[in-house]
Parts: C-alpha cells; sequence; structure tokens
C-alpha cells in the first residue's frame, strides 16, 4: 500500500520538474502491485535499453520496456524501440505496424486533446463504435501486454487476441465490472467511514469533562 502512495507522489514531484529527475526513474521502477509482468513507457528511445537494465537488477525480468516516437506508448505513426528483459536477457528491436499487420496512420490521426478525450476514445474503441487509427494503437499497446503475460506465444497471436476481445465486449464488459465493483467498495468505505464518525461522536458525548 504504501508503494502506491509513494509512486503517487514521486509522480506528482517529477511532473512539477521541467527536466529528467530521479523521480521520473522511481515513479515507473517501484512496481508497488507487485506485477510479475511489465510494460513500462518512457519518453525517450535513448533509455529504453537503461530501463530494462534496471529491470534486471530489479529481478523484474519478465517486462517490456518501450518509445514510440519519444512518447511512453508503442505508436503506429512510427518507429517504437523496444527492450525486452527476459531470463536475465535484454533483446532490443524496433517495431513497426506494418510487421504487426497494423496499418501507419500520423499522430494527427491518433491524437489525444486531454484525459477526458483519451477516457471517451477508449470507451468508443471498448463499445466498438470506432475503428482506424484510434483501434489499431489501442490494439497495439494492448497486444504487447498480453505477450509479456504470456497469454499468446507471439506478438502477432496477441495482436489477434487483442482484437477478439475488443471486438467480442470482452473487455468493456470486463470495464464494467470493475465499475460495479469500485462503486460497490466506495460505497463500503462510505458506510466506514460513517461508522468511525458515529463512534467518535458516540465517544464525545459520554466523555467525562469534570
Amino acid at each position: 500500500m504504501y508503494g502506491l502512495f509513494i509512486a503517487k507522489y514521486c509522480k506528482e514531484f517529477s511532473k512539477k520538474l521541467p527536466f529528467f529527475n530521479i523521480f521520473s526513474i522511481t515513479e515507473k521502477m517501484l512496481n508497488p502491485y507487485k506485477a510479475k509482468n511489465q510494460v513500462l513507457g518512457v519518453n525517450s528511445k535513448d533509455i529504453v535499453e537503461k530501463y530494462a537494465q534496471i529491470c534486471l537488477y530489479l529481478n523484474n525480468s519478465n517486462s517490456i520496456v518501450l518509445s514510440g516516437n519519444n512518447a511512453p506508448y508503442a505508436t503506429i505513426s512510427g518507429e517504437t524501440f523496444v527492450a525486452e528483459a527476459w531470463k536475465n536477457k535484454i533483446f532490443t528491436y524496433i517495431l513497426t505496424p506494418d510487421l504487426v499487420g497494423l496499418k501507419t496512420a500520423s499522430e494527427d490521426e491518433i491524437k489525444c486533446e486531454n484525459e477526458k478525450h483519451c477516457a471517451e476514445l477508449l470507451e468508443n474503441v471498448f463499445s466498438n463504435k470506432i475503428k482506424g487509427g484510434y483501434y489499431d494503437v489501442i490494439v497495439l499497446n494492448s497486444s504487447l501486454s498480453l505477450y509479456i503475460a504470456k497469454k499468446a506465444d507471439s506478438l502477432m497471436d496477441a495482436i489477434n487476441l487483442a482484437k477478439r476481445l475488443i471486438d467480442n465486449g470482452v473487455v468493456l464488459e470486463k470495464i464494467n465490472q470493475l465499475r460495479n465493483e469500485r462503486y460497490e467498495l466506495n460505497q463500503l468505505l462510505y458506510l466506514i467511514d460513517s461508522f468511525d464518525l458515529i463512534l467518535e461522536l458516540h465517544h464525545f458525548q459520554h466523555f467525562d469533562l469534570s
């Protein structure tokens, strides 16, 4: 739990500084959920392999570190530089959309204005309302997670699996399930807070001031 809060604050500090800093590294490498398989995005192709080396040092030897057009995700508008940490070795390669059967798109075609816009795009893709560049870039990034988690034998198989999960509504169904669970959790936390408040008020009312 503490690792999650530390990661959050490291991310906030990192954003406040106008240059690459130690908080940028710490935030990405803390891994508060102790994930055995990771896909890490970084903002420069020059540090992709260095992050992969850190993954090996931290025994996270089933990880992918990538940078697409110097952004922290795989892109379909150019080259994505990838370093795969696997069994104490690092394999580096360049990934382009044509290598995995996807169409190349311009940056404008997959542009995301802000967090709200990104959330709307994800919702529309998972609801099968839009295809094209947005669909392909989500498929590509999803497939990398499926591949490193060994849900597919190859990246091409992972691409096809990601498409099926989205097209068949499995992803949207899971998202709605998580939403309901989060709502129930928030309701439970609210009840717990209310119960604590009642106990505090009860204690205050019976506190002997004499």
